[in-house]
């Protein structure tokens, strides 16, 4: 999780997919496609 300084709230995603590999649950996944 991220926080922005602009509005002073967390910004939950960014599509960066780093949270897939620490989701506790293992429901998420990055799909990557190209194009």
């Amino acid at each position: 999780m991220f926080w922005n300084e602009e509005v002073n709230k967390p910004l939950i995603c960014i599509h960066c997919g780093y949270c897939a590999d620490f989701c506790p649950h293992g429901v998420l996944k990055v799909k990557t496609t190209s194009g």
